[in-house]
């Protein structure tokens, strides 16, 4: 009837605008509760159980695109129990399935999606070409699906798909607008969260690097401050146990024989015993001396290192090591003799090793924690070498002083009388100075008593010293002479003419 056309175009319109509100409701309610986080897990979960509610499906789920941009990784899936259709055991056996496939980026199916506007609802799977699709249809239970991309600023972040499973259906013009507009505000956190992400990294990275910079400046203040070796290399353990993130850390130095010995550790967790028998040659490591060959660090894992090899490491309590040479000097251009334990290049030795334990879960450390490590090596091979010098210089002086003693005494013995007595009070010899000096012959067995009686001594004041008292006497007789002479009273210092 004609009458009823504006009443059937009004309800028309009405409803319209109803769903455009309820629309808009949800989506600035999602809007809103995506904005709430800058966690892409918690805003992924969000997504998935409210798209699920508002698009009124069964199932959502999302794939993100790795770093690669190779694969969309999956990410975030819910199923609406109040919905569920299927068996439970079916369920999560496609869920597992779901967990472990990931979409390749490559895939027939993505193109089709950005060609689609970014939108693509599949009413078969079975039907399509991509094999993919197929594996899904089969092993994820899914028969019709819509597919969004999610995409910011044209580049595209990942992918989400709504089915519900088991069953085939149509997808409304309104679910699939819906769908679209989701997917848009999905895409906005995603990215912002991201860029979160990035910005805490870099925050953290920064934060890293400060704190090796403040290790490596403690280390290198140790080095320049005095401070003995032993000292000097307990910090530097410490920090290189603490910046490499390690679960202990130690210290060997290397001698002239190739044999190791530990100078320092810090947390290693073999006993006492065991650390202070840790001796080996250089030999029975081989990839120390691949190390030093390198002139950088290693990083091995147990199953990596030899027999023997193994067994040294295990004696300190680690597990998956990394080796860092300590190198004193140029790079070595000619490489390294393992059987002197010498490089063949002057200007550049091995003194040492540093050792960081990781447990086995540990397969890899970064490049920066190998830059930090080198820079710890530096400052700790500085110090040995400035210890080695040091003691070189002290032994130096200690030669000079024994040379300049000798001198002396070689040159005092040219104008002094020297006589020479044994423990029996006999003079056994003298030098050509003392024979003039008290016309004696340069070897006698004269007592000394006699020789006092004929010749008197006497002090700078004139004073006649009994041969008992002469201090050669009393020595004779147990009494301690520092280079004085007593009365047979109250002792006096007196100055003798002979020393």
């Amino acid at each position: 009837m004609p009458s009823e056309s504006p009443l059937f175009t009004g309800n028309q319109e009405r409803l319209q605008l109803l769903n455009a509100l309820r629309e808009s409701e949800l989506l600035r309610e999602l809007s809103e509760l995506l904005a709430s986080s800058l966690d892409p897990t918690h805003i992924l979960q969000i997504l998935v159980r409210r798209t699920t509610e508002v698009c009124e499906v069964e199932r959502c789920a999302v794939w993100l695109l790795d770093e690669t941009r190779s694969l969309f990784l999956p990410s975030a899936y819910h199923l609406s129990a109040q919905r569920l259709s299927l068996n439970r055991k079916d369920i999560q056996a496609a869920d597992r399935v779901w967990r472990r496939n990931p979409l390749p980026f490559n895939d027939p199916i993505i193109p089709r999606l950005f060609e689609a506007n970014d939108l693509l609802a599949l009413e078969d799977l079975q039907s399509v070409t991509s094999p993919t699709m197929r594996i899904i249809a089969d092993k994820f239970l899914a028969r019709s699906v819509l597919l969004v991309a999610l995409i910011r600023e044209g580049q595209p972040l990942g992918l989400m798909s709504l089915d519900n499973p088991g069953e085939t259906c149509h997808f409304s013009a309104e679910q699939q607008q819906l769908a679209r507009a989701i997917g848009q505000q999905a895409a906005i956190a995603i990215h912002n969260a991201h860029l979160y992400q990035q910005a805490q990294s870099e925050r953290k990275r920064a934060e890293r690097l400060i704190e090796r910079a403040q290790s490596i400046y403690k280390v290198a203040m140790a080095v320049n401050s005095g401070e003995d070796l032993t000292k000097v290399l307990e910090i530097a353990t410490e920090h290189l146990e603490s910046g490499l993130e390690a679960v202990g850390a130690t210290i060997a130095l290397l001698d002239d024989d190739s044999m190791l010995t530990l100078v320092n550790t810090n947390k290693l967790s073999a006993p006492a015993s065991q650390l202070s028998n840790f001796t080996p040659f250089l030999s029975d490591l081989p990839h120390c001396q691949e190390a030093i060959l390198q002139s950088s660090s290693l990083f091995i894992t147990g199953d990596q290192m030899e027999e023997g090899e193994k067994a040294c490491f295990q004696q300190l309590g680690m597990e998956n090591v990394i080796i860092v040479p300590l190198i004193v000097g140029a790079r070595s251009q000619n490489g390294y003799q393992f059987a002197t334990g010498k490089l063949s290049h002057e200007e550049a030795r091995c003194v040492g090793f540093a050792f960081a334990n990781y447990p086995r879960s540990r397969r890899q450390i970064s490049a920066g924690q190998y830059a930090y490590a080198r820079d710890i090596a530096a400052q700790c091979a500085l110090a040995i070498e400035k210890a080695r010098i040091l003691s070189e210089v002290e032994q130096a002086a200690a030669l000079a002083t024994e040379h300049a003693n000798t001198l002396e005494a070689v040159f005092n013995a040219m104008s002094e009388g020297i006589t020479v007595l044994n423990q029996e009070g006999q003079i056994i010899m003298s030098n050509r100075t003392a024979s003039h000096f008290v016309d004696m012959p340069v070897k006698t067995k004269e007592p000394l008593s006699a020789f006092l009686q004929r010749h008197p001594i006497y002090t700078l004041h004139g004073q006649l010293i009994p041969p008992e008292d002469f201090p050669l006497a009393r020595a004779l007789r147990g009494a301690h002479i520092r280079g004085n002479a007593s009365s047979p009273g109250e002792p006096t210092t007196q100055n003798v003419r002979l020393k």
